[in-house]
C-alpha cells in the first residue's frame, strides 16, 4: 500500500452522462470550420497579496511551535482583488478590477462588465465580424436579467444550458491562462494591492 492524495471529481449518473454527451455533440458541430476563433471567453478570479501555495508543503523547521507562529506568513484573510478578463483568438482585453466589498451580482455584471467591457468589443476586437459570447453558469451570469441583456446586446451567446457542467477545459482562462497570469504576477512579492494589480496588468499586457 502507498499514501495517495484524496481528489475531487464529479459523480456522473447515467442521466448526467447523456446530458454531457448531447451538449458536447452540439458544441463540436458549432466549432466546425474554425468558428472557435470567434468565441469571446470571459471569467473572473480572485487574486490575493499573499502568494498562493500548497499548505501541505508549508513546513518550517523549528525547536518550538511558537517559533513558527512568530514567522508570520500573513493572516488568514489577506487583501484581495477580483479580476475579470476577456479573451479570444483575436486578442485579450485589459484586466477589469473589482475591489473588496463590491458584490459582483447580476446588476454589477451587466453594467460594469457586459456593458462597459464586452459590448464595445463588437467594433474593436471583432471589427463587426460575427462572434459568440461564452461565460460560465455562475449565478450572476445565468440570471434572467443577464440573459435578457445578452439577447438584446450581443450577436450570439452560449446559454447556461448549452455547456457541460464542470468542464474547465472548455474555457482557456480556466484551463491555462489564469495559471500563467498568476505565475507571471508572482515573480515578485507584493505588500499591497497596488503592487499586485500593477504586476497583473503588466503580465496581461505581455500576453497580448
Amino acid at each position: 500500500m502507498r499514501a495517495c492524495l484524496h481528489s475531487k471529481g464529479h459523480l456522473l449518473t447515467p442521466t448526467l452522462k447523456e446530458i454531457r454527451r448531447t451538449r458536447a455533440k452540439r458544441l463540436l458541430q458549432w466549432h466546425a470550420e474554425n468558428r472557435h476563433e470567434n468565441i469571446l471567453f470571459i471569467d473572473e478570479k480572485i487574486f490575493t497579496i499573499k502568494e498562493p501555495y500548497n499548505y501541505q508543503y508549508n513546513k518550517i523547521y523549528a525547536q518550538m511551535s511558537l517559533e513558527v507562529h512568530s514567522e508570520g506568513a500573513g493572516g488568514h484573510h489577506p487583501s484581495y482583488v477580483m479580476v475579470w478578463w476577456v479573451v479570444s483568438h483575436q486578442g485579450v482585453t485589459p484586466l477589469h478590477f473589482f475591489e473588496k466589498g463590491v458584490k459582483t451580482g447580476a446588476r454589477v455584471c451587466q453594467e460594469d462588465v457586459l456593458h462597459g467591457v464586452v459590448k464595445p468589443l463588437n467594433t474593436t476586437v471583432f471589427n463587426g465580424q460575427k462572434w459568440v459570447f461564452r461565460q460560465d453558469s455562475a449565478p450572476a451570469h445565468k440570471a434572467k436579467t443577464t440573459q435578457e441583456w445578452l439577447r438584446r446586446n450581443v450577436q450570439a451567446f452560449f446559454g447556461a444550458k448549452d455547456l457541460p457542467s464542470g468542464s474547465p477545459d472548455l474555457n482557456p482562462l480556466d484551463y491555462k491562462l489564469w495559471a500563467v497570469l498568476e505565475d507571471m504576477a508572482w515573480r515578485k512579492r507584493h505588500n499591497n494591492l497596488d503592487s499586485l494589480k500593477k504586476s497583473l496588468v503588466k503580465a496581461a499586457a505581455e500576453m497580448i
